[in-house]
């Protein structure tokens, strides 16, 4: 009988996510590699072949996260033609992934913690100054495209706007994490309609106040 051909990236991406799971569940430090192995339904020896310790399984749940939730961030505003709108499908959905995603939640808080100390702290650090910096850039490019074409006013500071509104809509889901009587979708949509009003062009309509209006 010939041996099984294990495709070697479906297998580690089916550990990592059984190690967000475990993580989400556990905590970093009360999950175990055997934990991970058992909720994959896996041997440990096999998750030792991909990663050589918590702490690098942990880093891949990380990377794993935040690409998966940037990339979609990208894909729904690529399509999208004013800024306006754009901005406004942004926020929505870097606010439905927060929401959808709640009880993973708590794996950001430990992120963030790892940042600041243990082994894998410089990865960390490196890996969200990329992330944060990418996702100002993606908001940053979108008000730059409306100055272009004339639907924002040319004197919005594109570069602090974009720091600030990623920020926000950060802090949104962290706020109702500890608080699930705050709405984030509608303070998010709230928030975005008022500060497109008042970036947008004189000479144009802002797509909160038209139509073209999205719905968080």
């Amino acid at each position: 009988m010939a041996p099984r051909i294990v495709d070697k990236e479906a297998r580690r991406l089916e550990l990592v996510r059984a190690a967000a799971r475990v993580f989400a569940r556990e905590g970093f430090r009360g999950a175990r590699i055997a934990d991970v192995a058992t909720e994959a339904g896996l041997g440990k020896g096999t998750v030792y072949e991909y990663f050589r310790s918590k702490e690098e399984l942990f880093f891949a749940v990380f990377e794993w996260s935040s690409r998966r939730m940037e990339s979609e961030i990208a894909a729904t505003v690529e399509t999208l033609e004013s800024a306006g709108v754009r901005l406004l499908a942004l926020g929505r959905e870097a606010v439905r992934q927060g929401v959808e995603n709640l009880e993973l939640y708590g794996l950001t808080l430990e992120f963030w913690a790892a940042a600041g100390t243990g082994v894998c702290e410089g990865r960390f650090r490196e890996a969200f100054k990329e992330l944060y910096r990418e996702l100002r850039a993606l908001v940053q490019g979108i008000i730059e495209d409306g100055q272009a074409r004339g639907e924002l006013r040319q004197d919005v500071p594109a570069e602090h706007v974009a720091g600030t509104l990623v920020g926000a809509l950060d802090a949104l889901v962290l706020q109702h994490w500890f608080d699930r009587s705050l709405d984030p979708l509608a303070s998010a949509q709230g928030f975005l309609e008022t500060l497109i009003r008042g970036m947008v062009n004189n000479n144009t309509e802002s797509p909160a106040s038209t139509g073209d209006q999205q719905t968080l």
